[in-house]
């Protein structure tokens, strides 16, 4: 498997486990900063919305009424870096 495949399928991972968190650590949000560092562009268009809104609402309640609220820009994103097939986009 090559290996921008793999960062990104790992760097997959680790947002969706940020994302069912009651609370997301300091630590993780370091690792989100650094996956939104990342040479992996689709890992950058991944990992940025998230520590966004990471930063914004650490604690899961906050975080998925803040996630819903960004939900169109988020998917937007997404789909321009080819993370969401544009099927998958108006699905959700």
């Amino acid at each position: 498997m090559p290996k921008e495949k793999q960062q990104l399928i790992e760097a997959q991972d680790h947002i969706y486990t940020f994302l069912s968190q009651s609370h997301v650590s300091d630590r993780n949000v370091l690792k989100l900063r650094q996956l939104a560092s990342s040479h992996n562009s689709q890992v950058v268009q991944l990992a940025s919305p998230m520590l966004e809104i990471v930063q914004a609402a650490p604690r899961k309640r906050q975080r998925v009424i803040l996630t819903v609220q960004m939900r169109d820009r988020i998917c937007a994103k997404w789909t321009e870096a080819g993370i969401l097939s544009n099927n998958e986009f108006e699905d959700i």
